[in-house]
């Protein structure tokens, strides 16, 4: 097979049984086993199994589907041929997904931790490590962040997009929807926003009028001191 393929491309892998001499073994239609050295094909399983035909075999329906690196043996009984060393690279991408989601809670004021990750990923969820032109724009489902926009953006390197100083200022639970174009979205578990540390005390009404003794409307048991 080629060197370097796109994870889910069908791997052609054809070859021969043969003789010491290099002459191909038509009297031969023994089962040829490709093995992988780690993770698995397509068919979830880390072997692949075809019959001879008069000395020839081909594995027309073999793929994998992850994106690395990978060795593959093929063998015949006893008969070994060299390692096939084969690179799968992420396929066209499909969707985004949250490498690192937002945190299930926060802080009223303060910037989420950690930054949330999103990666534009094919359909197998390898990362589109060729993406480092596109936008993600992850959107509030209520509310607005800190800048008072309900949605905020990062440019994708690499094929991931990092927030890092994602902040909302109103208590709530919230969820976060990840975009970017014509990709399927990505939307995040809920996220809740709690009381930042007391700072203040705030009056919310304050009394007009009242009368010496008597307990002031609107603020508790207030008394004049004796």
């Amino acid at each position: 097979p080629a060197a370097t393929v796109a994870a889910g491309t069908t791997l052609a892998i054809k070859g021969a049984i043969q003789d010491a001499s290099g002459n191909v073994v038509t009297t031969d239609n023994s089962q040829v086993v490709l093995t992988l050295n780690t993770g698995k094909f397509a068919s979830g399983s880390n072997t692949a199994a075809t019959a001879a035909k008069n000395g020839l075999f081909s594995f027309t329906s073999t793929a994998i589907n992850l994106a690395g690196a990978y060795a593959i043996s093929v063998t015949s009984g006893s008969l070994a041929d060299p390692i096939i060393n084969v690179n799968v690279t992420a396929a066209a991408a499909s969707k985004v997904g949250y490498l690192t989601a937002p945190p299930a809670t926060g802080s009223a004021g303060e910037t989420l931790s950690p930054a949330t990750v999103v990666a534009v990923q094919d359909r197998f969820g390898n990362v589109v490590l060729a993406d480092s032109s596109t936008v993600v724009t992850l959107t509030l489902n209520t509310g607005t962040f800190a800048s008072g926009s309900k949605s905020a953006t990062a440019s994708v390197t690499n094929g991931l997009a990092t927030f890092e100083s994602l902040v909302i200022n109103k208590v709530g639970a919230y969820t976060l929807r990840a975009t970017n174009g014509s990709l399927a979205s990505a939307t995040s578990g809920t996220l809740t926003i709690s009381p930042a540390a007391a700072t203040q005390v705030v009056i919310q009404k304050s009394p007009t009028t009242g009368k010496i003794n008597t307990s002031l409307s609107g603020l508790a048991n207030l008394m004049p001191m004796a």
